[in-house]
Formats: C-alpha cells, sequence, structure tokens
C-alpha cells in the first residue's frame, strides 16, 4: 500500500502577483513534450500512457489551496513573507498517486507566469513523513517557467535545499499534533 507524499512549494512571488494567481481559474494544459519526458522518468506499478492533464475544476486557483487548507487531517502550512517576497505552502498528507498530484503541477506550472523573471522558487512532492526517501515530483522555477525534473531520489536533491524544507515540515508536524491534542 502506497502512503501519502507531501508537497512542498516555495517560490519568490511579489504579493500582488500571488493574488493575480489566485483570482484565476486553473487553466487547462496541453499534452506536450516536457510532460511526456517527465512522465517517462517516472516509475510505478500498472502505469499508465499519460494522454491528458487534467485541471481542477474550481472557480478560482485560491479555492485549490483552501480546501487542503481547511481540512485538518491534511496537515497544511502556509505563510508570505512579505520581506523576502515568498511565498510557502506545504500538504504533509498531499497524495499517494499521480493521478492526483498532476493538476496540482499544471496548477503550479502556471504560477511561474506570475513570477518576476529574476524570482526563483521549488515545489517538490516527496516521501518526508514516512522517509522513503523517493520523490514523485520536482519542479524548479526560474526565468518565468516551471520546469519539471526527472528526480526519482531524495539524494538527487542538493541538501542545501532540504534543509529548511524539512525544517517547515517538522513544524507543521507540531502543528497537526497540537490540533489533534485540543
Amino acid at each position: 500500500m502506497s502512503e501519502y507524499n507531501t508537497l512542498y512549494v516555495s517560490v519568490q512571488i511579489a504579493a500582488d502577483s500571488l493574488q493575480r494567481f489566485f483570482q484565476e481559474r486553473p487553466n487547462l494544459h496541453s499534452l506536450s513534450g516536457p510532460w511526456l519526458e517527465w512522465w517517462q522518468t517516472r516509475e510505478m506499478y500498472g502505469k499508465r500512457d499519460l494522454d491528458r492533464i487534467p485541471a481542477y475544476n474550481t472557480p478560482t486557483r485560491r479555492a485549490v489551496f483552501d480546501q487542503l487548507l481547511n481540512d485538518p487531517r491534511n496537515g497544511c502550512l502556509e505563510r508570505y513573507d512579505s520581506t523576502r517576497a515568498q511565498w510557502i505552502f506545504a500538504v504533509l498528507f498531499f497524495s499517494e498517486n499521480y493521478t492526483e498530484i498532476i493538476p496540482m503541477l499544471a496548477l503550479l506550472h502556471d504560477l511561474a507566469a506570475y513570477q518576476a523573471t529574476s524570482d526563483t522558487g521549488l515545489a517538490i512532492l516527496y516521501d518526508f513523513y514516512w522517509d522513503n526517501r523517493t520523490v514523485m515530483a520536482y519542479l524548479s522555477f526560474y526565468d518565468q517557467q516551471a520546469v519539471l525534473q526527472p528526480y526519482q531520489l531524495l539524494l538527487e536533491v542538493d541538501p542545501a535545499v532540504l534543509a529548511p524544507i524539512e525544517r517547515d515540515l517538522t513544524r507543521a508536524i507540531e502543528i497537526l499534533r497540537q490540533q489533534n491534542e485540543q
């Protein structure tokens, strides 16, 4: 049985640009070379061909994040650092299968167009809580692009990049534990 993987997003983006991103409806994406190339690097049981990129059916992108935040079982964390113009969003228990993560990857892919050219960031879906050290997906944000990386194992990710991620996720676990004790 698969266990839920963790979603962690950390991107530089101006607050007003982030709000514009949130206000829009999720876009449909066409199946293109980068998606297919990334899909070929994924290993899973009963792998099927990637034949479409599904989108969330919500009135706004913000609604997707709010649905996750409003379910306390997810173990979510969100914050915006106005000093650094950095948005962080994390879901400890996000998904266990690729069918569910692809709409989120597509949604996050759209975020890059709202960033300034010099803004950077990342989104990673990996087995944080269960410590299997596998990566489901990794998006690098730079030059107003979000690029799917072929990483499969956590050891492929720079340890300096992982340190603040794991610190934030450990904080999210503590918040979830406190909520469960109440």
